[in-house]
């Protein structure tokens, strides 16, 4: 079973030593992460937490 959220690959991009790679991509359809926001929609990034170093905590960067 999947998601049915899909993304076109836009571009790849490998770095100087050929061992990290970014893809470049755009949504088509639904969202990138398998977690939901508030609204119930999958986040259109799987990223969207920040740590804060000083006082060892996480912080929700969408609202």
């Amino acid at each position: 079973m999947t998601s049915g959220n899909t993304l076109l690959i836009d571009e790849i991009l490998v770095d100087c030593d050929k061992d990290a790679i970014v893809y470049k991509v755009t949504l088509e359809k639904g969202g990138v992460c398998h977690t939901y926001n508030e609204q119930g929609k999958n986040r259109k990034a799987c990223f969207y937490r920040k740590l804060d170093v000083e006082k060892n905590q996480l912080y929700f960067l969408e609202k």
